[in-house]
């Protein structure tokens, strides 16, 4: 038999010769940890015992006394093993040990220094000081394990609850700082954003977090993922939230998983965030909602309803001033390079033309909304790249009279037109004209293709009155 002498006795021997020398002892089965393989404890669970030490024998004895004391495993004995080990660390390891504790039961060493910002030198010694006192071992590649998830609790433990609410707070923001771009640390940033009250870090986070896990097919752990960020979002200011919201459910609508389960209670959450956000005036937000609902109705088989979604949703994509003008066009679309591959990305390219800086800006902001949300809805990855090139080519007034009267000399008042509506084309006298005062103005082509159509034919019968109206327009500014 193991063990045959009492626990309590074994603990206070342990805490005597603690320190004074090792004893080479091999971890336990679940067999081992059975009530005939060792002295019998009244309602003890032994297969909780041998989860709770892992199968340390000297773990398992002080927990199967604290279960048979009614006492909460850690407590105790184990608890002040566990203290013991740990004051022996020299003050610098005590001061990084909550750091790693924090972290979890792995721990990162780069993710330390970033955290804690040591000097490389001073951390390593503290892992080192932390390997022979048996409190990490290396767990291969870059990481450490603690020895014992006990270990890591008592260290966690020794912090009042204020700091550790820093500790992940600081621990979130090192984390939020290194690239990601496919999100593999979204679900570590988020808890620890969490843990660190950073509401809007966490729920932000746990959509970047769901958007990666189904991307994976990690259909259930997406689910979670929403759940936990739907709680955070609940503590956010009401236009972040909904938006947050409106996002995290969208994700839910694109999971399989969750649509066959929880389609009805999905689609009644999302109705009541879009109907909020109809009230917030948040049009972009909820035109992405309804193409989500949309999806849910269509695969509930209500083909009007998921009409009637898509197309209120692209009512509300309709942002500019009608009396306006903007111009979107895709242009080119690129990918996949065989009949019998799915590509795993594309890549589309295309311009955008506005008449008024305003409505530039506008276009800009909607088409990266845009982008970024039709990602998002559908578990993709969008990265936008908007370059902004011509202008655009705005007359002054003083210019354009003054031109419009030279042409009238030239071929006429009545063939001179001043009403002539905007054009969306992109033009590098626009440049010019933002450095300095001046006019653009078209001559005559005739009934003819516009200019960079493939029909475009250039009429030669234009040429005259295009050297007059130069020559006469020099004669004028700049008489002799």
């Amino acid at each position: 038999m193991l063990f045959e002498f009492g626990t309590v006795v074994l603990g206070s021997i342990l805490r005597a010769a603690i320190g004074m020398m090792d004893a080479a002892l091999g971890r336990l089965s679940a067999l081992d940890c059975r009530p005939e393989r060792r002295q019998r404890q009244a309602g003890v669970d032994a297969a909780a015992v041998h989860a709770e030490s892992e199968g340390n024998p000297l773990f398992a004895l002080e927990i199967a006394r604290s279960l048979a004391l009614g006492a909460v495993p850690g407590s105790g004995t184990l608890a002040d093993l566990m203290s013991q080990r740990l004051a022996r660390l020299d003050e610098r390891s005590r001061q990084v040990l909550p750091w790693a504790a924090a972290l979890g039961r792995s721990f990162d060493p780069d993710i330390l220094i970033r955290v804690t910002a040591l000097p490389a030198a001073e951390l390593l010694a503290a892992l080192d000081e932390f390997e022979r006192r048996g409190v990490v071992r290396s767990a291969g590649g870059t990481s450490y394990d603690f020895s014992h998830d006990l270990v890591r609790q008592a260290a966690y433990r020794q912090m009042s609850e204020p700091r550790r609410r820093l500790v992940h707070l600081q621990i979130a923001r090192a984390l939020a700082e290194l690239p990601d771009p496919d999100g593999t640390l979204a679900g570590e940033l988020a808890h620890h954003a969490g843990l660190g009250g950073d509401h809007e870090q966490a729920a932000a986070s746990c959509l970047s977090a769901t958007m990666h896990c189904l991307r994976l097919f990690a259909h259930a752990e997406a689910s979670e993922v929403v759940a936990r960020g739907l709680q955070h979002a609940t503590r956010l200011p009401r236009e972040r939230r909904l938006r947050l919201e409106l996002g995290l459910l969208g994700q839910q609508v694109t999971n399989p998983l969750a649509r066959a389960r929880r389609g009805l209670e999905i689609g009644s959450h999302l109705s009541r965030v879009i109907v909020e956000a109809r009230d917030a005036g948040l049009d972009a937000d909820v035109a992405l909602g309804l193409y989500a609902r949309s999806i849910l109705e269509y695969s509930a088989g209500n083909l009007a309803a998921a009409y009637e979604s898509t197309l209120e949703a692209s009512t509300r994509r309709r942002n500019v001033d009608p009396l306006e003008s903007a111009v979107v066009s895709i242009t080119q679309f690129h990918a996949g390079t065989a009949d019998n591959i799915i590509p795993q990305t594309a890549h589309l390219r295309g311009t955008a033309r506005s008449l008024t800086p305003e409505t530039r800006d506008l276009v800009e902001r909607r088409v990266r909304e845009v982008v970024e949300g039709t990602a998002k809805l559908y578990g993709a990855k969008a990265v936008l790249t908007y370059k902004r090139d011509y202008p655009v080519t705005v007359n002054h007034e003083r210019q354009t009279s003054f031109a419009a009267e030279v042409a009238s000399q030239v071929v006429g008042k009545e063939r001179v037109d001043t009403t002539a509506p905007p054009v969306m084309g992109a033009e590098d006298f626009s440049f010019m004209l933002e450095a300095r005062p001046g006019a653009f103005i078209f001559i005559g082509n005739g009934s003819t293709a516009g200019v960079h159509h493939p029909k475009y034919d250039f009429n030669d019968k234009a040429i005259p009155a295009g050297i007059s109206y130069w020559a006469r327009l020099i004669e004028t500014a700049m008489p002799a």
